[in-house]
Protein backbone atom coordinates (compact mmCIF):
# COMPACT_ATOMS: atom_id res chain seq x y z
CA UNK A 1 0.00 0.00 0.00
CA UNK A 2 3.20 2.02 -0.22
CA UNK A 3 2.09 4.01 -3.65
CA UNK A 4 3.84 7.06 -2.87
CA UNK A 5 7.14 5.08 -2.90
CA UNK A 6 6.17 3.49 -6.36
CA UNK A 7 5.61 7.21 -7.63
CA UNK A 8 8.60 7.81 -6.55
CA UNK A 9 10.55 5.10 -8.33
CA UNK A 10 8.41 6.04 -11.54
CA UNK A 11 10.01 9.65 -11.34
CA UNK A 12 13.75 8.56 -9.96
CA UNK A 13 13.94 6.17 -13.32
CA UNK A 14 12.71 8.80 -15.29
CA UNK A 15 15.36 11.46 -14.24
CA UNK A 16 17.97 8.87 -14.33
CA UNK A 17 17.01 7.93 -18.00
CA UNK A 18 16.54 11.44 -18.86
CA UNK A 19 19.94 12.23 -17.62
CA UNK A 20 21.69 9.54 -18.76
CA UNK A 21 20.82 9.68 -22.23
CA UNK A 22 21.18 13.28 -22.55
CA UNK A 23 24.86 12.81 -21.57
CA UNK A 24 25.75 9.71 -23.51
CA UNK A 25 24.20 11.36 -26.75
CA UNK A 26 26.09 15.00 -26.05
CA UNK A 27 29.65 12.88 -25.56
CA UNK A 28 28.94 11.36 -29.07
CA UNK A 29 27.51 7.67 -28.50
CA UNK A 30 24.40 8.46 -30.23
CA UNK A 31 21.64 5.53 -30.77
CA UNK A 32 23.78 3.24 -28.29
CA UNK A 33 24.35 6.00 -25.68
CA UNK A 34 20.81 6.76 -25.87
CA UNK A 35 19.56 2.92 -25.90
CA UNK A 36 22.69 2.58 -22.59
CA UNK A 37 21.20 5.31 -20.66
CA UNK A 38 17.23 3.48 -21.16
CA UNK A 39 18.60 0.31 -19.86
CA UNK A 40 20.74 1.59 -16.90
CA UNK A 41 17.89 3.65 -15.59
CA UNK A 42 15.72 0.47 -15.07
CA UNK A 43 18.80 -1.62 -13.34
CA UNK A 44 19.75 1.67 -11.01
CA UNK A 45 15.98 1.91 -10.30
CA UNK A 46 15.45 -1.60 -9.85
CA UNK A 47 18.88 -1.78 -7.16
CA UNK A 48 17.86 1.37 -5.19
CA UNK A 49 13.80 -0.20 -5.30
CA UNK A 50 15.42 -3.25 -3.56
CA UNK A 51 17.50 -1.63 -0.89
CA UNK A 52 14.12 0.71 0.08
CA UNK A 53 12.33 -1.79 0.16
CA UNK A 54 14.69 -3.73 2.86
CA UNK A 55 15.09 -0.66 5.01
CA UNK A 56 11.23 0.66 4.55
CA UNK A 57 9.97 -2.29 4.87
CA UNK A 58 11.03 -5.49 5.72
CA UNK A 59 13.37 -4.61 8.67
CA UNK A 60 10.00 -2.85 10.51
CA UNK A 61 8.15 -6.10 10.02
CA UNK A 62 10.41 -7.60 12.73
CA UNK A 63 8.65 -5.13 15.58
CA UNK A 64 5.65 -7.06 14.89
CA UNK A 65 4.81 -10.62 17.11
CA UNK A 66 4.30 -13.89 15.55
CA UNK A 67 4.97 -15.23 12.39
CA UNK A 68 5.95 -13.05 9.07
CA UNK A 69 4.04 -16.00 6.76
CA UNK A 70 6.91 -14.77 3.81
CA UNK A 71 6.62 -17.11 2.30
CA UNK A 72 2.59 -17.60 2.22
CA UNK A 73 2.56 -14.18 1.01
CA UNK A 74 5.05 -14.20 -2.09
CA UNK A 75 3.10 -17.19 -2.86
CA UNK A 76 -0.03 -15.06 -2.85
CA UNK A 77 1.98 -11.88 -5.04
CA UNK A 78 3.02 -14.54 -7.62
CA UNK A 79 -0.29 -16.10 -8.20
CA UNK A 80 -1.77 -12.95 -8.94
CA UNK A 81 1.45 -10.96 -10.12
CA UNK A 82 2.18 -13.47 -12.61
CA UNK A 83 -0.66 -13.59 -15.03
CA UNK A 84 -0.09 -9.42 -15.11
CA UNK A 85 3.23 -10.19 -15.74
CA UNK A 86 2.43 -12.24 -18.42
CA UNK A 87 -0.05 -10.30 -20.06
CA UNK A 88 2.38 -6.92 -20.14
CA UNK A 89 5.30 -9.01 -21.96
CA UNK A 90 2.77 -9.94 -24.92
CA UNK A 91 1.98 -6.37 -24.48
CA UNK A 92 5.39 -5.33 -25.26
CA UNK A 93 5.95 -8.19 -27.85
CA UNK A 94 3.10 -6.65 -29.71
CA UNK A 95 3.91 -3.23 -29.51
CA UNK A 96 7.15 -3.62 -31.29
CA UNK A 97 5.71 -6.22 -33.52
CA UNK A 98 3.56 -3.64 -35.08
CA UNK A 99 6.10 -1.21 -35.07
CA UNK A 100 8.11 -3.37 -37.48
CA UNK A 101 5.28 -3.68 -39.39
CA UNK A 102 4.75 -0.07 -40.18
CA UNK A 103 8.01 0.74 -40.73
CA UNK A 104 8.18 -2.27 -43.35
CA UNK A 105 4.33 -1.15 -44.98
CA UNK A 106 4.32 2.43 -44.41
CA UNK A 107 5.54 5.41 -45.76
CA UNK A 108 8.25 7.63 -44.05
CA UNK A 109 5.00 10.46 -44.03
CA UNK A 110 2.81 8.00 -42.30
CA UNK A 111 5.53 7.48 -39.42
CA UNK A 112 5.97 10.66 -39.05
CA UNK A 113 2.85 11.63 -38.56
CA UNK A 114 2.15 8.23 -36.27
CA UNK A 115 4.44 8.79 -34.02
CA UNK A 116 3.54 12.62 -33.53
CA UNK A 117 0.23 11.45 -32.45
CA UNK A 118 1.90 9.79 -30.03
CA UNK A 119 3.50 12.16 -28.60
CA UNK A 120 0.65 14.13 -28.21
CA UNK A 121 -1.67 10.96 -26.39
CA UNK A 122 1.03 10.99 -23.72
CA UNK A 123 -0.63 13.99 -22.12
CA UNK A 124 -3.63 11.41 -20.86
CA UNK A 125 -1.41 9.49 -18.76
CA UNK A 126 -0.87 12.74 -16.39
CA UNK A 127 -4.99 11.81 -15.40
CA UNK A 128 -4.82 8.24 -16.26
CA UNK A 129 -1.84 7.13 -14.01
CA UNK A 130 -2.78 9.40 -11.13
CA UNK A 131 -6.04 7.64 -10.84
CA UNK A 132 -4.35 3.92 -11.28
CA UNK A 133 -2.06 5.08 -8.23
CA UNK A 134 -4.99 6.26 -5.88
CA UNK A 135 -7.40 3.28 -6.58
CA UNK A 136 -5.13 0.76 -6.82
CA UNK A 137 -4.73 0.39 -2.54
CA UNK A 138 -8.23 1.49 -1.69
CA UNK A 139 -9.27 -1.86 -3.75
CA UNK A 140 -6.38 -3.96 -2.81
CA UNK A 141 -7.86 -3.26 1.23
CA UNK A 142 -11.37 -4.86 0.54
CA UNK A 143 -11.83 -8.55 0.81
CA UNK A 144 -13.97 -9.54 -1.78
CA UNK A 145 -15.22 -13.06 0.09
CA UNK A 146 -16.65 -10.72 3.02
CA UNK A 147 -17.31 -7.68 1.36
CA UNK A 148 -18.85 -8.15 -2.02
CA UNK A 149 -21.40 -5.40 -1.27
CA UNK A 150 -18.60 -2.43 -0.51
CA UNK A 151 -16.35 -3.50 -3.44
CA UNK A 152 -19.40 -3.33 -5.81
CA UNK A 153 -20.29 0.35 -4.69
CA UNK A 154 -16.30 1.19 -4.67
CA UNK A 155 -15.88 -0.27 -7.99
CA UNK A 156 -19.26 1.72 -9.29
CA UNK A 157 -18.10 4.94 -7.37
CA UNK A 158 -14.63 4.92 -8.52
CA UNK A 159 -15.90 4.19 -12.60
CA UNK A 160 -18.17 7.83 -12.04
CA UNK A 161 -15.16 9.86 -10.47
CA UNK A 162 -12.80 8.31 -13.25
CA UNK A 163 -15.27 9.10 -16.02
CA UNK A 164 -15.68 12.24 -14.61
CA UNK A 165 -11.85 13.06 -15.35
CA UNK A 166 -10.95 11.03 -18.36
CA UNK A 167 -13.48 11.93 -20.40
CA UNK A 168 -13.65 15.35 -20.14
CA UNK A 169 -9.42 15.44 -20.85
CA UNK A 170 -9.79 12.51 -23.59
CA UNK A 171 -12.56 14.63 -25.57
CA UNK A 172 -10.50 17.95 -24.90
CA UNK A 173 -7.57 16.66 -26.64
CA UNK A 174 -9.43 15.31 -29.49
CA UNK A 175 -10.95 18.82 -30.10
CA UNK A 176 -7.70 20.49 -29.07
CA UNK A 177 -5.06 18.52 -30.98
CA UNK A 178 -5.58 20.07 -34.46
CA UNK A 179 -4.95 23.46 -33.49
CA UNK A 180 -2.20 22.59 -31.02
CA UNK A 181 -0.34 20.34 -34.11
CA UNK A 182 -1.19 23.18 -36.84
CA UNK A 183 0.31 25.96 -34.82
CA UNK A 184 3.62 24.03 -33.96
CA UNK A 185 3.99 22.28 -36.74
CA UNK A 186 2.04 23.79 -39.45
CA UNK A 187 -0.06 21.57 -42.49
CA UNK A 188 3.18 19.37 -42.03
CA UNK A 189 1.52 16.58 -40.22
CA UNK A 190 -2.19 17.25 -41.88
CA UNK A 191 -3.06 13.32 -40.45
CA UNK A 192 -1.86 13.14 -37.51
CA UNK A 193 -5.56 14.56 -35.65
CA UNK A 194 -7.14 11.48 -36.94
CA UNK A 195 -4.27 9.43 -35.30
CA UNK A 196 -4.58 10.73 -32.25
CA UNK A 197 -8.82 10.67 -32.33
CA UNK A 198 -8.27 6.93 -32.89
CA UNK A 199 -5.78 6.26 -30.31
CA UNK A 200 -7.26 7.83 -27.11
CA UNK A 201 -10.69 6.80 -28.38
CA UNK A 202 -10.20 4.11 -25.63
CA UNK A 203 -10.08 5.69 -23.12
CA UNK A 204 -13.33 6.91 -23.31
CA UNK A 205 -14.35 3.27 -22.44
CA UNK A 206 -13.77 4.10 -19.07
CA UNK A 207 -17.40 5.69 -18.75
CA UNK A 208 -18.76 1.97 -19.29
CA UNK A 209 -16.23 0.19 -16.19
Amino acid sequence: EKMGWYSAMLVLQSGVKTGLMVLLVSLGYGVYGATVGDTTSYLIAGALGVIGLFFAVYRPLHKFSGPLQIISTLKSLFRYGIPVSIAWTINAFLTQFYGTLLAIYSSDSIMGNYSIAISFSVVLTFFVVPLNTILFPAFSKINQATESGLLKSVFRTSVKYATLIVAPATLAVMVLVHPAIYTLFGDKYEVAPLYVALYIAIYLYTAIG
